[in-house]
């Protein structure tokens, strides 16, 4: 029920308003009644009030100063004012207040039945309005996982908006990107195989529920090392946008994408290939930013046959292959004897090849390949002894 109280210096007035009036039939419960407009005043800050039906002179505070202080604070509520004086000066005041109407004594219950028909009304409509905005604003809540997706799905396929238009539907929708940072986009797809044997005979439920479960696991292994802007692209494909701004990052983008890798092969038994584009900077420049991480898983810039992490930056033409090959055996082969001279002098063989090679990116990708071969070694010794990795869930 909506709240009433009554402010009237005049105790006949004040009993009739209460007991001569159906106040419960507008649905309207009288909370308090008062002599003046300092302790309904106090009332109001204290208490839910929606319709104020007050005197416009009394001998402390008159209406007039009660409906200011009122309105200033709470201005939802809804003002009558009632007065023995046809007082031009007061009428003219009390409609400054924005009240709802001005009722002159002896106070005529059908006129008042009226006002408080139409105060009541107007309640009901903002009630309905505030019940309106507050379920768009929930489904709004509700909607936004679903809506950063799109948007961000949206910067990898149009480039076309400005800047300034880009950053601010991304700002409203709390994704964490600006236009000053160097980020790298990373791009994690299903091998075929992989793919295929795992998902080609689901039922489309048991396909969703999967693709969901993977790319919560994509999201949650990403967040390990700060990362918070992933989303689902489009089938067996996923998505992330990296801050590297920090100098190793070439090294922490392996890092993350050989744990993402790894991870995922433990608890879901699948096989990835991951690509990583070149560092950009401006949100326009999203899509090439995809389109620079696809082209490095398409065209195969692979570090390490059993590694499939590509990277736009490091193209293989072919000269150092002859080197990999030579290190990797002479490497690996020290490792399983255990001759730690002979590692010592095989690494120092790789190392002065590397002065052979003919362009900076062709030696930071052999560097890249002498990190990583280790991890092959294992992932090799792991196939020996266990078997083939299983392609299908538990």
């Amino acid at each position: 029920m909506y709240k009433a109280i009554i402010a009237d210096d005049e105790e006949t007035v004040r009993r009739g308003l209460v007991t001569h009036f159906n106040w419960g039939k507008h649905g309207v419960e009288v909370a308090g009644v008062f002599d003046d407009g300092v302790p309904a005043l106090d009332f109001v800050r204290r208490n839910e009030v929606d319709i104020i039906v007050t005197d416009v002179r009394m001998s402390h505070m008159d209406g007039i100063t009660l409906a200011k202080n009122v309105l200033e604070s709470y201005p939802g509520v809804k003002i009558i004012f009632i007065s023995g004086y046809a007082d031009v000066g007061y009428l003219r005041d009390a409609l400054k207040m924005e009240a709802v109407d001005y009722i002159l004594k002896s106070i005529d219950i059908d006129e008042l039945d009226a006002v408080i028909t139409k105060v009541v009304a107007m309640l009901d409509q903002r009630s309905s309005q505030q019940l309106a905005l507050e379920d768009m604003a929930r489904k709004l809540e509700q909607s936004m996982p679903l809506l950063r997706q799109r948007r961000l799905c949206d910067l990898l396929q149009n480039n076309d908006e400005s800047e300034e238009d880009i950053l601010q539907s991304i700002e409203f929708l709390g994704i964490p990107l600006n236009s000053q940072t160097h980020y790298a986009v990373l791009v994690l797809r299903l091998q075929p195989k992989s793919k295929w044997l795992t998902m080609g005979s689901m039922p489309e439920k048991d396909r969703i529920t999967f693709s969901m479960a993977l790319e919560e696991l994509f999201a949650r292994v990403l967040a390990e090392y700060g990362v918070n802007v992933v989303f689902k692209g489009r089938l067996s494909e996923y998505i992330a946008i990296l801050d590297v701004e920090h100098d190793e990052y070439e090294e922490d983008l392996l890092s993350v994408a050989e744990h993402l890798q790894a991870r995922i092969r433990s608890e879901m038994k699948l096989d990835t290939m991951i690509g990583i584009s070149e560092p950009f900077r401006g949100l326009r420049s999203v899509r090439s930013a995809y389109a620079n991480a696809c082209e490095a898983i398409s065209r195969c810039y692979l570090i390490g046959k059993d590694i499939p992490i590509s990277i736009k930056k490091y193209e293989d033409d072919g000269s150092g292959r002859t080197l990999r090959e030579q290190a990797e055996k002479e490497i690996c082969d020290s490792i399983l004897n255990g001759d730690t001279a002979a590692v010592h002098l095989a690494l120092e063989r790789a190392v002065a090849g590397i002065r052979a090679l003919p362009g900076e990116d062709e030696q930071q990708n052999f560097m890249l390949f002498l990190l990583l071969l280790p991890t092959r070694l294992m992932t090799n010794m792991r196939t020996e002894n266990m078997g083939p990795m299983p392609h299908t869930l538990n």
